[in-house]
């Protein structure tokens, strides 16, 4: 063996190495799951486009996706569209409208078995079971509408298949490239990228829109060799090098302010694995280094504070377990460790079996004083002013601040 031929081998062996390197054995795709009430469930919500007729059905969108980069009904199409009631209850399926479905988001994995092939092959697709609007009695949640959206680099040679049930409809350069449409058994479409008159090199976008909307099976299929961008649900992050979802570095956090990785949380505050964000925490915990989660109740002994900390109150301030305040007693209420609602006992009256409070200020403009049981035009310091519903004025030491 020559040692130009050698030369030669090894340059190729490691471009081998390089694309496979470089090639994801496994791809995600986040997308948007919306669920429905069934058209027979007699649930207020019951939507009539879901299991209500049964039939495979074309042209039921139209060849070009919406400018909001939804499909768009095929309001033109004669005869009519029969698998769907109308525009307005189409345009329902893929955008959240509150009352009419329930939105969430569901990632799915395309693998790489070593052929550099793609595929996610769920013959039992029903990822919303127990969920949303339920099963309506039905083994399964039949009732669902699936959107996902991603980017790739064309290259010649590309495909893209997908077999399943209901609807589905696929668009790659927001042109339609797969019509599955309507209620029906599994059917399979596939397309060849080098009839679409792509530039090898450029990057496309390609957008699934799928449906459950049938009562029997649902079936889900993609085997593609195109290399999909990920769509990557938080809390990883796109990393371009390797095409692929990766998690934060170990010294940062994923944040939804951000949109992407960004330093740990500093104190008073704590990670929300929910909310993707640092936060303070919660009523009535305090920040706590120390504890499980950063967070703890106060010691006992303590009251939680609006202050966030951990105190007690003096008297003659109380506790407000709602606003988490020390604050006077309102009013006229006396305070005796907690605040006294009841009239204080020199100006109380008996009418009717009922006690009331006699004022015995003659003009609702005089200040009555009641520790000193005498009426004033004006409140003296520390007093402050207090008028009650009645109209009556006190000059009340408890509302001083």
């Amino acid at each position: 063996m020559s040692f130009k031929y050698l030369i030669a081998l090894t340059l190729v062996l490691g471009l081998v190495n390089a694309t496979s390197a470089t090639s994801p054995k496994k791809i995600q795709l986040l997308g948007r799951l919306r669920d429905f009430s069934n058209w027979d469930s007699k649930q207020k919500e019951a939507h009539a486009d879901f299991n209500r007729l049964n039939g495979a059905e074309k042209d039921i969108v139209e060849k070009t996706l919406g400018v909001d980069g939804k499909p768009v009904f095929n309001s033109k199409k004669i005869p009519a569209v029969t698998q769907v009631k109308s525009k307005e209850t189409f345009d329902q399926w893929y955008n959240d409208e509150k009352g009419v479905n329930i939105a969430s988001d569901y990632s799915i994995e395309l693998t790489d078995n070593g052929n550099g092939i793609y595929t996610y092959d769920n013959p039992f697709f029903f990822p919303l079971d127990g969920q949303g609007f339920g099963n309506d009695k039905n083994i399964h949640n039949y009732g669902f509408t699936y959107e996902i959206h991603t980017v790739f680099t064309y290259q010649k040679g590309q495909t893209f298949s997908f077999r399943g049930d209901d609807d589905l409809w696929v668009f790659i350069n927001k042109q339609l490239v797969i019509d599955l449409g309507g209620i029906h058994s599994a059917l399979e479409g596939s397309v060849k990228l080098d009839t679409l008159k792509l530039t090898p090199g450029e990057d496309y976008t390609l957008d699934i829109f799928f449906a459950e909307r049938h009562t029997h099976s649902s079936n889900f299929k993609i085997q593609t060799s195109i290399r999909l961008k990920p769509s990557c649900a938080p809390p990883q992050i796109y990393n371009s090098v390797g095409n692929t979802c990766d998690d934060c570095p170990s010294n940062q956090v994923y944040l939804s302010s951000l949109g992407g990785c960004g330093p740990k949380c500093s104190a008073p505050t704590i990670y929300n694995q929910n909310t993707f964000a640092c936060e303070e925490c919660p009523a009535p915990y305090v920040y706590d280094a120390s504890s499980k989660g950063g967070c703890a109740l106060c010691p006992e002994g303590q009251l939680y504070l609006s202050t966030k900390t951990c105190g007690v109150c003096e008297g003659p301030k109380v506790y407000d377990p709602i606003t988490y305040i020390c604050d006077y007693c309102p009013g006229f209420y006396n305070y005796d460790g907690t605040c006294v609602t009841q009239c204080p006992q020199k100006l109380q009256v008996q009418a009717e079996g009922t006690t009331l409070c006699n004022f015995p200020c003659p003009r609702l403009t005089q200040i009555y004083q009641a520790d000193k049981d005498r009426c004033r035009c004006t409140c003296p310091a520390p007093y402050t002013l207090t008028v009650l519903a009645s109209g009556h004025q006190l000059c009340d030491i408890l509302q001083a601040s």
